[in-house]
């Protein structure tokens, strides 16, 4: 009875698992077609859409780009897609992924990865990855930090 249980029970919770495998849903955001089992899942897309934003705030999701307001300081964890204008006197730090074009006069750290050019009229800490051109002066290279596949000490 032993030896039979020692056989038995591993299938019996091999079929449990499989029984409450997660669902899973992709979305193609351009044309709105959906692969998977979306069924049990709600999709919802949203657009992101460039905007002004001003004050002290933390973004933990996504951000569509726009303008930095001067005298702001916003922290970006998330994903930013879309070109940003930082004015002057503000203060942006991004830790997440970014896929935009950046031009700066105000105070840019980054500590996550951007894919964009970065044209520069007062700072920028940059000690994450940049794939993209750095245009004007002022840019201070933190040890790690990796300027189109080359490392900057």
């Amino acid at each position: 009875m032993k030896k039979t249980l020692t056989y038995i029970l591993p299938l019996f919770f091999l079929f449990l698992t499989s029984c409450f495998e997660p669902t899973s849903c992709a979305v193609n955001t351009s044309t709105g077609e959906t692969v998977g089992d979306c069924a049990r899942v709600k999709v919802v897309q949203k657009k992101l859409e460039a905007k002004s934003i001003g004050g002290s705030k933390t973004i933990y999701d996504m951000f569509g780009g726009g303008v930095i307001r001067s005298n702001s300081s916003i922290t970006i964890y998330g994903m930013t897609v879309g070109d940003i204008k930082i004015e002057e006197n503000a203060k942006v730090i991004m830790w997440g992924a970014a896929e935009s074009n950046i031009e700066n006069y105000g105070d840019l750290r980054i500590y996550g990865s951007l894919t964009g050019d970065i044209i520069n009229y007062n700072k920028v800490t940059i000690g994450g990855s940049v794939d993209g051109k750095l245009y004007g002066e002022g840019y201070k290279y933190n040890p790690g930090s990796v300027i189109n596949g080359e490392a900057k000490n």
